[in-house]
């Protein structure tokens, strides 16, 4: 059985000197919620209220940044 010492980097913990694993929570709990808003957005714009306008487009460029600037958070397991 391996033994988990401060230099494993495969799991993030929560240390009183470390909130990391709290920015990463709270960051891929906005990013789930992001994803998900914007989801209601484009079904809503092609059931029922179509076109797209410009703040569709401002919304699904808002998410990609935000993926984008999320992805250095996935490097780090």
């Amino acid at each position: 059985m391996p033994s988990l010492n401060d230099e494993d980097q495969s799991s993030i913990t929560v240390r009183p000197d470390d909130h990391v694993a709290l920015i990463v929570i709270v960051a891929l709990v906005g990013l789930v919620w992001s994803l998900f808003m914007l989801g209601i957005r484009i079904y809503l714009r092609l059931r029922l209220t179509p076109p797209f306008g410009v703040d569709d487009a401002v919304a699904i460029f808002g998410t990609v940044i935000l993926i984008h600037l999320l992805q250095p958070l996935s490097d780090r397991g």
